[in-house]
C-alpha cells in the first residue's frame, strides 16, 4: 500500500483526466477515502468479476466488438473456433457430405484421415 501512496504522490497533480475521468489531483485529495479499494492485502478482498465497475465492463465490450470486425481478416479460413460465424463442428459435418457423395456417386476413390497432435491441442 505505502509502494501506491508513494507512487500516486510522485504523479503530476494537474496532469488531464485519465480514462476514468479523474486526474491525479483528484485521487491524491481522496485518497484516504479511496484507498483501501485500489489494493487487495487478501484473496478475501479481491472482488468478483461481477463486482468490476461498470467502466471496465464497458471497455471490454466496445474492445470485443472493435476485434470482432477485424478478426476474420486476422485469423485463416481453415480455423472454425473464435469467430462467431464459425462452428467448430462446420469441418467434420463437410467432410461427412463429402464421404457420403463419395458412396452415392460410388466413385472409386481414397479417403485419408490424419491426427495430429501438439502439446494441449488436437486436431
Amino acid at each position: 500500500m505505502c509502494e501506491i501512496q508513494a507512487t500516486l504522490q510522485k504523479c503530476e497533480a494537474s496532469k488531464g483526466p485519465r480514462c476514468d475521468g479523474f486526474n491525479f489531483k483528484f485521487v491524491k485529495e481522496h485518497w484516504k477515502d479511496i484507498g483501501q479499494e485500489v489494493y487487495a492485502f487478501e484473496v478475501k478482498n479481491f472482488r468478483l468479476i461481477s463486482m468490476i465497475r461498470t467502466l471496465y465492463k464497458i471497455i471490454a465490450k466496445i474492445s470485443a466488438k472493435r476485434l470482432s470486425m477485424v478478426l476474420p481478416d486476422l485469423i485463416g479460413e481453415t480455423q472454425t473456433t473464435f469467430i462467431k460465424s464459425r462452428q467448430i463442428l462446420d469441418r467434420a459435418l463437410i467432410a461427412n457430405e463429402v464421404v457420403w457423395w463419395i458412396k452415392e456417386t460410388k466413385l472409386s476413390v481414397a479417403v485419408l484421415k490424419l491426427d495430429f497432435q501438439k502439446s494441449y491441442v488436437s486436431v
